[in-house]
């Protein structure tokens, strides 16, 4: 898409948003999802037009303001600021309790948004009736599917494509050992921060604290299907659904009668190949995610500011968005104990990703004979990067394209090949292993018809 290869600054999404008074809360979830990148294909496309013109509820304008929103973000000319006032006027009318500007909990306003959002795109135009079915006799795995697709029978659209995943929720008798398991959908997950006595605590702590093992003892007993009774249990999380992008809310504010607190412990989290297999209730081979944006809290719960750090789909570097301000940043500059929603996108080795792979094989299959391949491979790679857009030869985009880069250099026809993996590793849609696979091919490609004169 075009506006991902211009040069212009405003071009690559990288434009402010007016505070508009205590709208700070506002702009740093909006730069998140504006950097979320296949929400914002939606918008740059107009696709959500198709799904806003099967609405028969007629209301369309928080999705269509929200979408002019993005693409003016993507697509503005000059460095001038975004006002998203037209935007607030229709959140407002979705959720009344936005109207003025109060400083709001941007956690709170994004699961607002978000369901805004899904409400108008949902393919559903007729729910279904309640389902009488009993479904407790069947297996675990089985029991989920059937409750996660009843669930997309009422609630089908692309915002629950991408942000909503499953949680299990197992109840045991410690009496009679009965387990009775609940699912239900999540939008995002609310982790309570560890507490160490030494050393940092890291993000796993904090999901490991929210699917511990919990004792329901005393007042909180439940009853147990099979005693009949009220028994003491124990109750545990587990994921069973993994979303495609994955946000995580750390818990820093806690209420009391006397007063707010909020937390300030810093959280390490990782940036790339968040491992959340151990809380997958099945075994899992999709959930493995990489961090894309940061929505920060600084200050305390008299006063504070929102700011979100964004790492851009089209370039891979990270930005500062400070309400109007937008600057670049240093990666290792995105952990802070300001972090307060952490927004996380399955990586595209999942299966849910493979978006790479199956371009490679759709180009593949296209090719038809050996000297025709390196042909091909320079159209391909023409239509998807332009030539301008080709960085140095030394411009190693990292460790991969690096290594194959040091001692092929100088062989003929390696340079022009590891220009193009250097190029293609800089768009978040290629993964190393792609970019692996790509150079290894055209390398043999490029090798093999002259073995024969080598041996001879």
């Amino acid at each position: 898409f075009k506006i991902l290869f211009q040069n212009s600054k405003s071009a690559q999404g990288l434009v402010g948003l007016r505070n508009l008074g205590n709208t700070c809360f506002m702009n740093s979830i909006l730069q998140c999802l504006s950097n979320t990148h296949s929400l914002r294909d939606y918008c740059l496309h107009n696709a959500h037009r198709r799904d806003l013109n099967n609405n028969t509820r007629g209301n369309t304008a928080l999705m269509e303001e929200f979408a002019k929103l993005i693409q003016m973000l993507w697509t503005s000319s000059g460095s001038e600021a975004v006002s998203p006032s037209e935007f607030k006027t229709q959140i407002q009318k979705y959720a009344p309790r936005f109207v003025g500007y109060n400083q709001q909990d941007a956690q709170e306003f994004l699961r607002f948004l978000l369901d805004g959002l899904h409400n108008e795109v949902n393919r559903v135009t007729v729910r279904p009736r309640g389902h009488g079915e009993d479904l407790d006799h069947l297996p675990d795995d089985e029991k989920g599917k059937r409750m996660w697709n009843r669930y997309l029978e009422r609630e089908d659209s692309k915002i629950v494509d991408l942000f909503v995943g499953q949680l299990k929720s197992s109840l045991t008798c410690t009496e009679c050992g009965y387990c009775s398991t609940v699912f239900d959908p999540f939008w995002d997950l609310s982790l309570p921060i560890a507490k160490k006595g030494y050393g940092e605590v890291s993000l796993m702590d904090c999901v490991r604290l929210f699917t511990k093992e919990d004792v329901l003892d005393g007042d909180e007993k439940p009853t147990c299907h099979r005693c009949k009774a009220r028994r003491r249990c124990t109750k545990k999380f587990t994921i069973q659904k993994f979303p495609k992008i994955l946000v995580l809310h750390l818990k820093r504010f806690s209420e009391s009668r006397i007063r707010t607190s909020k937390l300030s412990t810093f959280v390490n989290f990782p940036m790339k190949d968040l491992d959340l297999r151990e809380f997958a209730s099945e075994n899992s081979t999709n959930a493995v995610y990489n961090l894309y944006a940061v929505s920060n809290h600084s200050g305390t719960t008299m006063g504070g500011h929102y700011t979100a750090y964004c790492r851009n789909p089209a370039s891979g570097e990270w930005y500062t968005f400070n309400d109007s301000r937008v600057t670049p940043m240093s990666s290792s500059q995105v952990r802070s104990s300001d972090a307060y929603v952490l927004f996380y996108e399955l990586t595209t080795s999942s299966p849910e990703g493979r978006r790479d792979m199956l371009t490679w094989s759709c180009v593949g299959n296209s090719l038809c004979g050996r000297r025709n391949v390196f042909a091909n491979m320079r159209a391909y790679v023409h239509v998807r990067v332009k030539p301008e857009h080709m960085p140095p030869t030394g411009n190693n985009a990292d460790g991969i394209t690096s290594s194959m880069h040091h001692g092929w250099s100088s062989r003929p026809g390696c340079t022009f090949l590891f220009r193009i993996v250097s190029t293609l590793k800089t768009k978040t849609c290629y993964t190393s292993e792609f970019c692996f696979w790509f150079f290894l091919v055209g390398f043999c490609i490029h090798i093999f018809p002259r073995l024969g004169r080598w041996v001879g």
